[in-house]
């Protein structure tokens, strides 16, 4: 199963609205138990968003 997500908001020090838009893939069992977790965002950028660069 693979799932996007997207955070929205402002920082809480900063104040700058952040985005940021990631993903997880999880390898499920038989009985729906999580076997693998793997998840990704673009921390470069969160950190750009946070910094008021981007």
């Amino acid at each position: 199963m693979v799932y996007l997500w997207t955070l929205n908001g402002p920082h809480v020090d900063t104040k700058n609205p952040v985005t940021v838009p990631g993903w997880k893939a999880l390898d499920l069992t038989e009985i729906m138990l999580i076997s693998a977790s793997l998840g990704w965002f673009d921390a470069t950028d969160c950190q750009n968003q946070i910094d008021g660069i981007a």
